[in-house]
């Protein structure tokens, strides 16, 4: 099919017969729809099988993504909170103004985050394995290409 639609020699065909396959085609592809549609059924069950396994896949890697920040986030928070009484053996209270607002601002954030962590470990491998699923599978016939011989 390729090398005759390669070939200018090989895409001539006689008027007659252009407007014959013209007349035909409505029927032919109305004719090829079924095998196309059980062809297709087999094709979009392997994708979303395909897809079913990456969703899955991504929602797990998602989810210890977000354990991992949650446990470093955490981590750092203890690291923080054990080690300012004795930071420099300088009372938190006589902290430089800048570096006091910092921390503060630090954990502030490091609360939130905590609190949307655990959120999104339960919501986001949920949302990512939806993101994969198939909602439709249509067949439309977007040509059609009749294969004549030379001789006629």
């Amino acid at each position: 099919m390729e090398d005759s639609l390669a070939s200018p020699r090989l895409q001539k065909a006689s008027q007659t017969i252009k407007e014959l396959l013209k007349q035909n085609a409505a029927q032919d592809i109305n004719d090829l729809i079924p095998h196309l549609k059980r062809r297709a059924n087999v094709l979009a069950q392997r994708a979303e099988k395909n897809l079913n396994e990456r969703g899955k896949k991504e929602a797990v890697e998602m989810k210890k993504i977000l354990e991992q920040q949650q446990q470093r986030i955490s981590q750092r928070k203890q690291e923080i909170e054990n080690t300012k009484p004795i930071q420099l053996s300088i009372p938190f209270e006589e902290f430089p103004v800048e570096e006091k607002r910092q921390l503060e601002a630090d954990r502030r954030h490091w609360e939130k985050r905590l609190k949307a962590l655990a959120e999104e470990i339960n919501s986001e491998p949920a949302r990512i394995e939806a993101s994969y699923e198939v909602r439709a599978v249509r067949v439309e016939p977007v040509g059609l290409i009749y294969l004549w011989p030379v001789s006629g």
